[in-house]
Parts: C-alpha cells; structure tokens; sequence
C-alpha cells in the first residue's frame, strides 16, 4: 500500500501541514537544506582526505625504492666495515600496511556516505 519514498513523502507532508502548519514547513526545509550541505562538506572531506594518502602512498613507492638502493649500499659498506647498522624492513613494511587498512578504511565510510546521500536523494 505505502511503499514508495513519493507516498512517504506525501504522507509527511500531508501531517506537517494538518499538525504542524504551514508555518514549520520552511523551516524544516531550511533544516534540511543545511543537513545536506553538512552531509556534502562532511563526504568532500573524506574524498580529499582519502586522496591526499593514496597520494602519499603513492610518492613514498619511489622513495622506498630509492631508499632501499640506498640501504642495499649502506649495507654493503656495513658489512664491509664490520658495523652491522641496517634499516628494519619490517618496520617499512608495517608502514605501508597500516597506510593501506587506513586507506580501506576511508574507503568502506566514503561507499557508506554515497549509500546514505543517495538513499536520501530519492
């Protein structure tokens, strides 16, 4: 019988003007309208922050792999040397790990939001 969002829609609107008159109506959209902005603001910032790590991420592959030529040699001087004094890979690689559930993370919020504004939208 009430199934669609437009019957809901109706519906509401239909009690806000029997309950609430038809002065309340303004400002609830008022309300609303400032909701969604919040909501796009909030969903703009996510975006920009799950672009500026995936950009980190990307500017530190280079780097990790100049470093790890330069680690390769400072190592061979080491071991040259007799100094064992070398960079823990574990330690980069634990890095990179948490960057990457980091970027997932923000990722599953960023589908989360769309779903939601979308689900709002209709």
């Amino acid at each position: 019988m009430i199934g669609s969002i437009t019957d809901w829609a109706i519906l509401l609107v239909v009690a806000l003007l029997l309950f609430g008159g038809s002065k309340k109506i303004p400002e609830l959209a008022r309300g609303l309208g400032r909701a969604m902005g919040e909501f796009r603001r909030g969903q703009a910032e996510v975006e920009k922050e799950i672009r500026a790590m995936t950009d980190a991420a990307s500017e530190q592959k280079p780097q990790a792999a100049s470093e790890a030529n330069s680690s390769a040699s400072t190592q061979q001087v080491a071991a040259t040397a007799g100094t064992g004094s070398t960079t823990s890979p574990s330690i980069q690689s634990a890095d990179r790990s948490s960057i990457a559930a980091r970027i997932e993370q923000l990722e599953r919020e960023l589908r989360e939001l769309k779903k939601t504004q979308s689900a709002g939208s209709q």
